[in-house]
């Protein structure tokens, strides 16, 4: 739980080891079929998080190989949100 605090302390969203699977250049093309519940669920998580379909299905992806949990945006300000509620009560 301490890696992942500061990772969110310090801005990281993503962590270290899901970078190298995370890189901006892509240069192979996969195709798979989903079932349509699985499409419009992905296609509802990438819109929420204002991300393309291709870059939330790459992001859980590589989310799912390594053991180091990664977060949203929005997860990321609720958390920073209540560390700043924290840091208000001096706790």
């Amino acid at each position: 739980m301490k890696k992942i605090a500061l990772s969110i302390i310090h801005g990281n969203t993503v962590s270290d080891e899901i970078k190298p699977y995370y890189s901006t250049l892509y240069d192979k093309k996969l195709s798979t079929k989903l079932n349509d519940e699985l499409s419009e669920a992905l296609k509802k998580e990438a819109t929420k998080n204002g991300w393309s379909l291709s870059k939330e299905m790459r992001f859980r992806l590589a989310s799912s190989l390594i053991g180091d949990p990664s977060f949203y945006p929005d997860e990321v300000k609720k958390i920073r949100a209540t560390r700043n509620s924290i840091d208000v009560l001096c706790l």
